[in-house]
């Protein structure tokens, strides 16, 4: 068989047609892109090589199946300060809640407490500390008072 040189194909004409052009009862025989790529020489895109899965490098055993988050949270030395941040988001979430239920903005907010916008912002943001008496007038203001009792 003759190979085809795929730099002789004209522009704008696929090599199939190319190839009807020069032997129109062979073109006809071709029954895949396959068949002709092989007759012309291309060489074939080369099979894609799976990857083998990912393993998991556990060294410790795992202690946690089944058990509470707190065990983990305590093992790991964490747990105070997890639930200490639970406490404060908690805490400002209730406190937008009554305010957007009132309808009262963060600026009327600061004019009733007597303090800037920024201060109300910090009350209400629940990475930042803020003191128990801030806390307490934010909640008085918006008909809640704050709880807090030792466990």
């Amino acid at each position: 068989m003759k190979k085809i040189d795929p730099s002789k194909v004209p522009n704008g004409q696929t090599l199939v047609a190319f190839r009807e052009s020069q032997n129109p009862k062979k073109a006809s025989s071709y029954k895949n892109f396959r068949e002709l790529r092989d007759e012309m020489g291309v060489a074939k895109p080369r099979p894609k090589k799976s990857r083998p899965r990912a393993k998991l490098n556990r060294t410790k055993p795992r202690t946690h199946l089944g058990s509470s988050l707190d065990a983990l949270l305590k093992e790991e030395g964490i747990f105070e300060e997890t639930q200490t941040q639970a406490i404060k988001e908690v805490i400002a979430w209730q406190l937008l809640q009554a305010m957007e239920k009132q309808h009262i903005s963060k600026k009327t907010m600061a004019t009733r407490l007597k303090t800037s916008r920024t201060q109300v912002n910090r009350i209400l943001n629940p990475k930042t500390d803020v003191t128990l008496s801030s806390l307490q007038r934010a909640a008085a203001l918006v008909g809640r008072r704050l709880k807090i009792e030792l466990v």
